[in-house]
Parts: C-alpha cells; structure tokens; sequence
C-alpha cells in the first residue's frame, strides 16, 4: 500500500509553481509601475461605447470556441 500525503505537492512541482507566481508577479508590478494612469484614461475616454457589445460578443465566442476544440480534444 502506498502511503498518502494529502494537501502537499511534490517538490519539483512546488519550485514550478512557485517560479510562474515570481513571473507572474514580476509582469503585473512592471504594468504597474510602467504604465501611465493618465494615458490609460485618455484612451478609454476616447472609446466609442458603441463598440463596446461587438467587442464582449468576440471575447465571448473566442472562448466557447476554445471551450469546445479543447472538449473535442479531451474527448478522443
């Protein structure tokens, strides 16, 4: 019988992890630190709301179609 650890992740898988969390990290505080507020809000006052329903209808269908190639996928 083999003896069961519950709650704790191998050591190789622990370092792996834990080195996309730095990464991860790492990218979100350059965006924070290089990215100019002021900008940001200029370019968003100067967005047309009227393309605001075709921009979530594509971010939308771009992920159910991920959904369906990845259950496709899974399925065979």
């Amino acid at each position: 019988m083999s003896k069961r650890v519950s709650g704790l992740l191998p050591r190789r898988l622990r370092s792996k992890s834990s080195v996309l969390i730095v990464l991860a990290g790492g990218a979100l505080a350059a965006l924070l630190v290089y990215a100019d507020p002021h900008k940001i809000g200029h370019a968003l006052s100067k967005f047309d709301l009227r393309y605001l329903p075709a921009v979530v209808a594509l971010g939308l269908g771009f992920y159910v179609v991920q959904g369906i190639r990845w259950w496709t996928l899974n399925r065979a």
